[in-house]
């Protein structure tokens, strides 16, 4: 069994829980405890206690993509861990961040800094035990071919486009986000893979075709965002549509930058969306 626990994201689903426009999950296997992302701040670390998730039994932490919402909380996550003498997870990052910086323009006169914070220089500072990857495929754990990540997702629908506001600086130049840092985790279980996306912004399309392609079984449940908040009803319309045309997909728990009007028409015209919350605990 397969157990995710929603730590932090935009909604709660009890009061002596805190929201925060962030993700956090904490993910258990019969083997592994996984964090993947930790949100914009101590939130996560909060929620968690109150939800009786033992994180700092992690054996292994992964962030998604470099945006504060999703990579600033390992900050707090691992002066904690430190603090209380818990084992130290390796944290897994995108190699693309070593030579990019994110932004965000929302057309002001100026640029806003949209990253996490875990630059090379502050893991280093912190002693934060940390490793760049890249490539198509890569297991963290050799000897358990279950747990992957997907360090690069192929752009291949046409519907998916990228966000023109989300900027990177590479080399000097400014450019629209490709979003190459982003990365999601695939867990194979008995009938197919299990997908989590931090926030889908190279597409939740790109994102289940590549995992399928790379590990030739079929994604079967989808937890985490899909950014359709950044864009209008008709892509929110077709990616619907094509995830209702796949039978095998059953489990579509999308949440965070999904946006509140794309998640109304989850829960109106897709039969495989489960509405989740922070506090929310899926077993699988």
């Amino acid at each position: 069994m397969i157990r995710v626990s929603i730590l932090s994201e935009n909604t709660v689903d009890r009061d002596e829980l805190d929201p925060e426009d962030g993700l956090s999950l904490f993910i258990e296997t019969p083997d592994h405890k996984i964090m993947m992302d930790a949100g914009g701040s101590d939130t996560a670390i909060h929620n968690a206690e109150v939800m009786g998730a033992s994180i700092y039994e992690a054996d292994m932490a992964v962030l998604s993509h470099d945006h504060f919402d999703h990579g600033r909380g390992f900050i707090s996550y691992y002066e904690e861990a430190r603090r209380i003498g818990a084992k130290l997870p390796m944290l897994y990052l995108s190699e693309q961040m070593i030579y990019e910086r994110h932004f965000a323009d929302f057309g002001q006169g100026g640029l806003t800094s949209a990253g996490s914070g875990l630059s090379v220089q502050e893991l280093e500072r912190m002693q934060i035990p940390h490793r760049y990857i890249k490539g198509s495929v890569f297991y963290p754990f050799p000897e358990d071919k279950s747990i992957c990540i997907l360090p690069s997702i192929e752009k291949t629908c046409q519907f998916e486009q990228d966000t023109p506001f989300l900027k990177v600086l590479r080399d000097g130049n400014l450019y629209t986000d490709s979003f190459a840092h982003e990365m999601c985790l695939a867990l194979t279980i008995k009938d197919g893979l299990l997908l989590m996306t931090g926030c889908a912004h190279n597409g939740i399309v790109n994102m289940i075709t590549t995992a399928e392609r790379l590990l030739e079984k079929p994604v079967i449940g989808v937890i985490g965002g899909t950014h359709l908040k950044g864009f209008d009803e008709e892509r929110t319309a077709c990616t619907i549509h094509w995830l209702n045309g796949k039978p095998e997909l059953r489990m579509l728990a999308v949440c965070h930058c999904t946006g509140d009007k794309a998640l109304r028409r989850f829960a109106e015209s897709c039969p495989a969306y489960r509405s989740v919350h922070a506090g929310t605990v899926l077993e699988i």
